[in-house]
């Protein structure tokens, strides 16, 4: 299932319409309907406050599998001395935090 498809079930789960979901957001119903039809993606940003403003986990919202997979990427990304200051890797450890 990709973000959007999450996005509009979560939405419709809570009997809200776009325009409804939008306005919770601070976005229009049009970035809202890229983000459900799969032509845009929200930012990580967006997820969050979607993540906690409507009590989502991130983890769904991302697709990450919820079977025992994410305590094993903490732990591989967090544990120290792992090699993660090479170049990019700081931004996808920030970003894994947040997740996890």
């Amino acid at each position: 299932m990709s973000i959007g498809q999450v996005i509009k079930v979560v939405r419709e789960e809570r009997g809200l319409t776009q325009s409804q979901f939008a306005h919770e957001l601070f976005v229009t119903q049009q970035a809202l309907s890229r983000w459900e039809k799969g032509t845009a993606d929200p930012s990580i940003d967006m997820i969050r406050l979607i993540s906690t403003r409507f009590e989502v986990p991130m983890a769904r919202l991302m697709e990450m599998p919820d079977n025992g997979f994410l305590p094993k990427l903490r732990h591989a990304v967090l544990s120290p001395g792992r090699p993660w200051h090479r170049t990019g890797w700081n931004a996808k450890r920030r970003l894994l935090q947040l997740l996890l």
